[in-house]
């Protein structure tokens, strides 16, 4: 499916969380040393901080102001405080 030119470079961040996600399951089920999980410890904070940290704010943001208008006002607020903290 052909994707809005504005949101690839979300798309391209889902992808890339999602394959770090991947990747660090491969290489903890291959060697769970505690210098492995440290290493992937690192890259997953490192990866979050640099691109995953503004992909979920530009998700709330953007992509449900724009949609908070079609969707019922309490899956808005689901999405926005998924775990219900006040």
């Amino acid at each position: 499916m052909l994707r809005d030119p504005s949101l690839v470079p979300l798309s391209r961040q889902h992808h890339n969380g999602l394959a770090l996600v991947v990747l660090s399951e491969r290489s903890l089920a291959e060697d769970g040393s505690p210098e492995n999980v440290a290493r992937l410890a690192k890259r997953a904070v490192e990866r979050f901080e640099v691109e995953l940290v503004n992909h979920f704010g530009m998700e709330e943001d953007v992509l449900l102001d724009e949609v908070g208008g079609v969707l019922e006002a309490k899956a808005v607020q689901i999405c926005l405080n998924p775990w219900g903290t006040p």
